[in-house]
């Protein structure tokens, strides 16, 4: 997808040259064209890449002669027909009329009214160049990247920090918090980024700007949505299929092949099938790419499937359309992920141990030249919803106590679990968790509840005061049980608008544009407002998706109750690549920001047992503590310096060719 950029001087201060320094700090989002304008003290600014039919004749910005505004976006609009129906564009003009304007029109014609009709991936910029005024705006679901930053002499935005980072007044203060959080594993507002002067303007949000003062508003939200009801348990899947289905439709409009991320559960592998079944009608086919371990997957517990490739293959098998691609990564280490994700996106992720596959999975994606990759990212809290983990309590606790004793019966059998397996896990666990948790308390009171799976300094944990500030914005450390509606709500609001922002930068670095039919509006508000026992049933999780994907999926994918762990291999590839990590670690100890907010002592302790021995125990380790830690210290490191520097990939091209 495309990006934009753009800034306006206060006090009469005019844009100079800080507009080029912006659009060459992002100019590889811009492969298929480039595009400003700048008049005074304001300046915008499009790098385009080309990834619908309609936008080939695109060219932005552009000044509406009408109003005066001056606009730039980034968009793919879904529902295309229903709009230009509203807009009352002439059926000959609309296959040459690209989504940006339709998006504008759709502005010109009804404010920020129009915004909730807007669905799909956008981002704008609008400049009122008589008023002095500008709106900028981000999707219902934040599939898109926005950025924002404020100073005494600008305002300006991106849809990367990296080009908030050219501008050389820009203060690079850290947001200390923020690094907490990431060490951490919290997802925080979804505003905050690691530099206290760059802020993420959150999804379903407009902001308006005027000589300097800054106005935030929502204008879309998960709480409103519906209640439905329908009725009968055929009824659920019915719409919930055809949602879904529309949901991907939507996303294949594009004018290079289409891809799409395939492991061996049902968030990815529903997006593939449904995405196969559609190409395969139009004569098209689709490239599924599954991410493979190179190594033994000795990370993956029992109840964990370390490799996800042969149900993977079981899923591309049954569809004709689908060529199935297996990404090993062997040419891209954890290291090597962790510093191009610093690249891309220029403040390190909770993810880190994640990094080098998907960096391998979209050099491939570019290679097999695609312009668009499919995800399901948002499906966990939406499409795939477990719902209740406590099914048998509540049929008991309601009376019903042949329905608890079928629940409990049913849960056994789809599991082929024992009944005292049963029994502990549907009736004891939830019972005695409050106990467990108390237990641990008074054993370790003074131990921080986050110490087991965070690099986190304590004295840094301390001197923020991180326990009280998790207290009072109501994240569980513990992350125990599944979240109430408002908390899903909340968790969609807040880490999927960063998910989304972090796959829009990223789908610019390899070229192509990421696209999450799970992430849809109106798919979202269908499952926040379907009843919790239409996604747990006889002994199911996930039922509402299972049974819309009969006869897609294959059964034994369909009905799979263990799930993946991508990288299960990462303490075998950290244990390769250990003499690098530990150069890594020594440049550390000789940084005091790295001393001061890094458990250093900690990671050198799991890196030495890695070296010693790889389970599952020390590769849960080497995620949530090592190649966190790691990430952000390589982020402190760089932190006086510019992240923005050369790509890390191209310079291994250039050494690789020497």
């Amino acid at each position: 997808m495309s990006g934009i950029f753009g800034t306006i001087g206060l006090h009469g201060v005019p844009v100079g040259t800080d507009l080029e320094a912006m659009e060459q700090a992002m100019a590889y989002w811009g492969p298929d064209g480039r595009g400003g304008w700048a008049q005074g003290t304001a300046g915008l600014g499009h790098l385009k890449l080309l990834a619908t039919p309609e936008a080939v004749d695109e060219h932005l910005p552009i000044q509406d002669p009408g109003s005066g505004l001056v606009f730039t976006a980034s968009a793919r609009l879904d529902d295309r027909d229903e709009l230009c129906d509203a807009l009352d564009l002439l059926q000959a003009e609309r296959a040459s009329t690209p989504d940006t304007t339709l998006l504008l029109k759709a502005w010109l014609r009804w404010d920020e009214r129009a915004l909730p009709r807007l669905r799909g991936d956008w981002s704008f910029a609008l400049w009122d160049p008589r008023n002095q005024r500008l709106v900028l705006a981000r999707d219902p679901c934040g599939q898109t990247a926005l950025y924002y930053a404020s100073t005494p002499g600008r305002f300006a935005f991106a849809s990367c920090q990296k080009a908030l980072l050219a501008l050389p007044d820009l203060p690079r203060d850290l947001d200390e918090l923020r690094l907490a959080q990431i060490l951490t594993s919290w997802p925080g507002d979804g505003i905050a980024t690691a530099y206290r002067a760059i802020r993420r303007l959150p999804w379903a949000h407009l902001l308006r700007w005027e000589d300097g003062r800054i106005r935030v508003e929502k204008y879309w939200s998960l709480e409103n949505a519906p209640d439905i009801r329908l009725g009968s348990d055929d009824a659920y899947v019915e719409a919930f299929l055809e949602l879904y289905t529309r949901a991907v439709r939507s996303r294949l409009r594009a004018v290079r092949p289409v891809g799409s991320t395939l492991s061996a559960g049902l968030d990815s592998g529903s997006v593939t099938v449904l995405s196969a079944r559609e190409l395969q009608a139009q004569g098209a086919p689709l490239i599924a790419f599954t991410s493979v371990p190179l190594y033994p997957p000795d990370g993956a517990g029992p109840n964990r499937l370390g490799d996800e490739w042969p149900l993977a293959q079981a899923v591309a098998a049954r569809w004709p359309s689908i060529t199935h691609l297996a990404v090993s990564a062997a040419h891209s280490t954890p290291l090597d992920g962790i510093a191009r994700q610093l690249w891309m996106a220029d403040e390190p992720g909770h993810a880190a141990g994640n990094f080098f596959w998907i960096s391998a999975l979209l050099e491939s994606a570019r290679d097999h030249r695609l312009g668009v990759l499919l995800t399901g990212q948002m499906g966990n809290l939406a499409v795939s919803w477990t719902g209740s983990a406590t099914r048998v309590w509540d049929e008991f606790w309601s009376g019903n106590l042949t329905g608890a004793a079928r629940e409990l019966a049913a849960w056994k059998q789809a599991r082929q679990r024992s009944w005292t397996a049963a029994f502990k896990s549907q009736i004891l666990r939830p019972l005695l968790r409050p106990l467990w948790v108390r237990r641990r308390l008074l054993r370790h009171p003074f131990r921080p509840v986050w110490e087991p799976y965070s690099a986190i300094h304590p004295a840094f944990a301390r001197r923020l005061g991180l326990g009280k500030l998790m207290r009072a914005a109501g994240h569980d450390p513990r992350f125990g049980g599944l979240p109430s509606l408002a908390k899903r709500i909340a968790f969609l609001e807040q880490g999927g608008g960063i998910v989304g922002a972090i796959w829009h930068e990223t789908g610019a670095a390899y070229g192509l544009e990421v696209r999450d039919p799970t992430a849809d509006s109106r798919l979202l508000e269908f499952c926040l407002g379907t009843p919790d026992d239409q996604f747990t049933r006889r002994g199911q999780d996930r039922w509402l998706n299972r049974r819309a994907m009969e006869g897609l999926l294959p059964s034994e994918v369909q009905w799979n109750h263990r799930r993946g762990l991508q990288a299960a291999d990462l303490g075998h590839r950290l244990r390769a690549q250990a003499e690098s990590c530990h150069g890594w670690l020594d440049s550390m100890d000789q940084s005091a920001a790295c001393r001061e907010r890094l458990d250093l002592p900690r990671m050198r302790q799991i890196l030495h047992a890695l070296q010693i021995r790889v389970d599952s125990d020390g590769t849960a380790q080497g995620v949530t503590v090592l190649t966190r830690g790691l990430g952000v210290g390589r982020f402190l490191l760089g932190w006086h310096g510019s992240l923005g520097g050369p790509d890390p990939e191209v310079k291994a091209e250039k050494k690789d060719v020497a």
